[in-house]
């Protein structure tokens, strides 16, 4: 896991990514914390994970590839 994201600010980095330009609204009439924390493993593997916004530009990047097998 990497650092805490809101699903809000996630699918805003996506739009921006991949220039979707689809109007995304925050709702905040729900408020929900559900954190994932891999800490310890990070640290017994010796692994640290990227951030979000490396991983959605790896993402973007490898997109070329996926949209070639489409069926």
């Amino acid at each position: 896991s990497s650092e805490p994201i809101s699903k809000y600010h996630l699918l805003k980095g996506l739009n921006e990514a991949f220039n979707l330009q689809m109007e995304i609204e925050e709702d905040q009439s729900h408020q929900s914390k559900k954190i994932l924390n891999s800490t310890k493993i990070q640290r017994e593997m010796g692994f640290l994970c990227p951030s979000w916004n490396s991983m959605i530009d790896d993402l973007v990047l490898e997109n070329p590839f996926y949209e070639s097998k489409a069926i």
